[in-house]
C-alpha cells in the first residue's frame, strides 16, 4: 500500500479523533472510521491491479460483508472488510482491517487468529489478508505499544504459501505502526519486520492471487 496515502489519511483522522470528547471517541472507534478508510485505500490499490486480469468483468466486489464459512467451530458467518470474488469460482481475496488506538493490554490478539482457519477450511485457495493499524503510543494514556511481542505473534501466522496446508495462517499480514508528531503522521517502516510492512502488502496479496487464480 502507498505509505504516503496512509500517512495523509491517518493525519486527518487522528486530528479529528483527538478533538473529540469521550462519547464521540467511542462512537468513532465503534463505527470503524479508521478501518474503513484504510480499507478504501487497500481496495483501490487491489482493484487497480486486478483490472489487468483478462476476466476482470467476472470479478465482483463487496465491502463490510459477512461470508458464511464452515470452519473449525462449524458453519458461521465471519466478518471482513473487503471481498473480491469471481462469478464462477467464488471468493478469491478477503481483507480484514482492525485499528487499535488505546488500551493495548486489553486487546485480545488471539481473537484474530481463528478467522484465517475458518476461511481456509471453507475455501483453501482463498487469499486472506489482515491489516492492523496502531500508534507507537496509546492515544489515551501514552502506553507504549508492545511492538516486539505483537510482531512475534503475527509472524507465526503469516506468509501462507501452500494453499493445501497451514489453514490457520494468513497469506499476508500488514502492521501499520505509526507515530503522531507535530508535523504529521509517520509510519515507522524501519521498525516493522519486512514481512509485515504495509508497503509490501498489496503487491504480495496480488502476486499470490495471480499464482492461484490467473496463471
Amino acid at each position: 500500500m502507498s505509505v504516503k496515502k496512509i500517512e495523509n489519511k491517518l493525519y486527518s483522522l487522528i486530528n479529528e479523533y483527538m478533538g473529540m470528547n469521550q462519547k464521540e471517541k467511542k462512537s468513532f472507534v465503534t463505527r470503524g472510521i479508521i478501518s474503513n478508510n484504510i480499507s478504501e485505500i487497500c481496495k483501490n490499490e487491489i482493484e487497480n491491479i486486478l483490472n489487468l486480469c483478462k476476466e476482470k468483468s467476472l470479478i465482483k466486489k463487496h465491502y463490510n460483508f459477512k461470508l458464511k464459512a464452515k470452519g473449525v467451530n462449524g458453519r458461521e458467518k465471519k466478518e471482513a472488510d473487503i471481498l473480491f470474488f469471481h462469478a464462477y469460482n467464488g471468493p478469491m481475496i478477503i481483507i480484514q482491517v482492525t485499528s487499535i488506538l488505546t488500551a493495548f493490554r486489553n486487546f485480545r490478539w488471539d481473537s484474530i487468529f481463528h478467522d484465517a482457519e475458518n476461511f481456509h477450511a471453507a475455501y483453501p485457495k482463498l487469499v486472506v489478508g489482515y491489516i492492523i493499524v496502531c500508534p507507537d503510543k496509546s492515544l489515551g494514556n501514552n502506553e507504549n505499544f508492545p511492538l516486539e511481542k505483537v510482531q512475534r505473534k503475527l509472524l507465526r501466522v503469516t506468509n501462507r504459501e501452500d494453499m493445501y496446508n497451514h489453514l490457520h495462517k494468513y497469506e499476508r499480514i500488514s502492521l501499520i505502526y505509526f507515530r503522531k508528531t507535530k508535523n504529521g503522521i509517520k509510519i515507522l517502516e524501519n521498525k516493522i519486520n519486512k514481512d509485515l510492512r504495509p508497503s509490501n502488502f498489496v503487491q504480495s496479496i496480488c502476486e499470490i492471487f495471480r499464482e492461484r487464480f490467473v496463471e
